[in-house]
């Protein structure tokens, strides 16, 4: 199991926050959205920054391993992808990994 932050993997996500926080109004109304919306908006907003987690999954990967990653804040897990990505503790969502014992415990629940 290889586990990282996603700012470490080349992601188009890094430069998009980047840009958000430069532009405040836009930072607050994605905070905004997705504490309305919930997972509909994180899925349609972020879906595509998973699908370069699953390229970069590939690349780094080697025969079963998994990527372990955050950072994008919607989670997606896909073992036979080779990867995780744990999504976010906020906007109403608790997602996280327990790693106890040689397995892998995934959680992905609303608060």
């Amino acid at each position: 199991m290889l586990i990282t932050h996603g700012h470490n993997l080349n992601l188009s996500f890094t430069k998009t926050v980047k840009i958000l926080k430069i532009c405040r109004p836009l930072f607050r109304l994605d905070h905004f959205l997705a504490n309305i919306l919930g997972r509909k908006y994180l899925y349609w907003s972020r879906k595509k920054y998973n699908q370069e987690v699953e390229k970069e999954a590939k690349k780094l990967s080697q025969r079963n391993q998994i990527l372990v990653c955050g950072h994008t804040h919607l989670a997606q897990k896909d073992p036979k992808k080779g990867f995780i990505n744990l999504g976010c503790l906020n906007f109403g969502l608790g997602q996280y990994l327990i790693v106890e014992d040689n397995s892998l415990k995934f959680y992905d629940l609303d608060y």
